[in-house]
């Protein structure tokens, strides 16, 4: 690669680089959560230049566990007028509830989706008996 291309893509990496770091201040900064997703729109890159960059990759992961050891990791106290502690813990179950119900129907969706995969792939490449030899397409 000619050393004038290879000089304007490094300059390209470090111009990204540094707007990945002004990200993930801005989102620290602005208390939002940060993920490789909300920086690369912040930033105006792409995830994939985050995640095959080490130094942003790492940057991003290391914010995101610092923002996620600084978050409450408890409910707050309820206020007056506020969710009681009972009420959360069955809003909590009916959802776990859901989540089951979901997580075994999908897995039932990914059980025919596996069946009608190899009943096409079976399709696509009939077995034939030893003695048939298959036909070649002809290319006109």
């Amino acid at each position: 690669m000619p050393e004038h291309l290879t000089d304007a893509a490094r300059a390209r990496s470090d111009r990204s680089l540094t707007a990945v770091r002004a990200a993930v201040r801005r989102l620290d900064k602005q208390r939002k959560a940060i993920s490789v997703s909300s920086v690369a729109a912040e930033a105006g890159v792409s995830r994939n230049f985050i995640y095959t960059t080490p130094e942003a990759r790492d940057l991003v992961l290391g914010a995101r566990t610092e923002f996620a050891e600084r978050r409450p990791q408890s409910l707050p106290k309820s206020k007056a007028g506020g969710s009681t502690d009972a009420s959360l813990r069955t809003r909590l179950a009916a959802a776990l509830q859901e989540i089951r119900s979901l997580t075994d129907a999908l897995e039932a969706e990914r059980a025919k989706n596996a069946t009608l995969i190899a009943e096409v792939v079976a399709l696509q490449n009939p077995v034939l008996p030893p003695n048939v030899l298959p036909i070649r397409e002809r290319r006109f």
